[in-house]
């Protein structure tokens, strides 16, 4: 392996990045790289401790589209080796992601979208305050709705069948929760493909032009732009009000029933990375906020039928929601 020095001299280029929330300072001695993450230029007033990011990009190193990628931790190290000749160190203490890449990799914006910011995420998100879940998250009307689910429960299609029943997209794999200025819950999302399995195309008609591929995390998806193929409206953040937890059944019919909040912690707690000692403050933080969206409710859908049945019956429950808040409202 070539010897790499990440000395500031080295890596002229500078951007200020934000994604789901997340300050990123990013050096580089590629202007194909700048270019590539234009799109997560930092607004104007955004602010919070933020992530180092130096990447070199090295004629020397090639680019294989198809190699899987290989992780590795150690202490408060995450190595991950993209191609021979490509790879990034993740340095939770310092808060520095440091990396080399071919100059294909550089230009190649859907990579840096698609793979490396939610790999950031991922890896370096609990550093700077913000909790990677395994849900998708909606918006009805200002509210936000987590899915959430062990792998197959059908979260990425309810998610879809409720985008075309008026619910907003925030997210559909991964979500992103952190705490704003006042304290409060904030969920959003990366505006990343909806990824769906071959059989969607039974449920959405609209897909049956997509073809499926092997997809990062090495499953046969359909990965489409959910506001291009499937017509749904996207946001980027949302607060969350509402959380179901999905589990697949048996049988044809839906139910939902109320879960509790250590039900709820227990889930998301068993889910996360463990934290080795030198990270142990990192994980007390993490806990809380897993705590806090505890306290919202929460239900869990036992169903067997088809997205856009288990989709009625959410959409009844915020009908219902609605009505009873109206309810107390004219009573108070």
């Amino acid at each position: 392996m070539r010897h790499h020095a990440f000395h500031p001299a080295l890596l002229p280029l500078r951007a200020e990045l934000y994604f789901a929330g997340a300050c990123c300072s990013l050096a580089t001695n590629s202007t194909d790289l700048i270019a590539s993450v234009a799109r997560w230029s930092a607004p104007d007033g955004s602010r919070g401790p933020a992530i180092e990011l130096h990447v070199i990009a090295d004629t020397a190193a090639r680019r294989h589209v198809d190699a899987p990628m290989h992780f590795r931790g150690l202490n408060h190290l995450v190595f991950a080796l993209i191609s021979p000749g490509e790879f990034f160190v993740f340095d939770l203490l310092r808060r520095r992601v440091s990396g080399v890449v071919s100059p294909e990799t550089a230009r190649d914006a859907e990579f840096w979208s698609t793979r490396m910011v939610p790999l950031i995420l991922g890896i370096m998100g609990v550093t700077v305050g913000i909790v990677p879940l395994h849900c998708a998250c909606l918006d009805p009307d200002g509210e936000g709705l987590l899915l959430a689910g062990k792998s197959l429960a059908g979260k990425s299609t309810l998610a879809v069948a409720l985008s075309k029943r008026g619910f907003a997209l925030i997210s559909d794999g991964w979500t992103y929760l952190a705490r704003d200025e006042r304290g409060e819950l904030v969920a959003r999302g990366i505006s990343a493909p909806v990824k769906l399995l071959p059989d969607a195309v039974n449920h959405f008609p609209e897909l049956r032009g997509y073809r499926s591929a092997r997809a990062f995390n090495g499953e046969i998806a359909i990965e489409v732009d959910a506001s291009l193929a499937l017509n749904a409206t996207m946001l980027c953040e949302s607060r969350p009000r509402r959380l179901v937890l999905l589990e697949r059944s048996q049988s044809a019919r839906s139910r939902l029933e109320r879960l509790s909040a250590d039900a709820v912690r227990e889930f998301f707690l068993a889910s996360v990375d463990l934290m080795p000692p030198p990270l142990d403050g990192f994980a007390v933080s993490r806990a809380a906020l897993i705590t806090q969206l505890s306290q919202i409710e929460c239900w869990k859908m036992r169903h067997g039928g088809s997205p856009q049945e288990a989709a009625e019956m959410i959409r009844s429950l915020y009908e219902w929601s609605l009505s009873n808040h109206v309810r107390r409202c004219a009573i108070s």
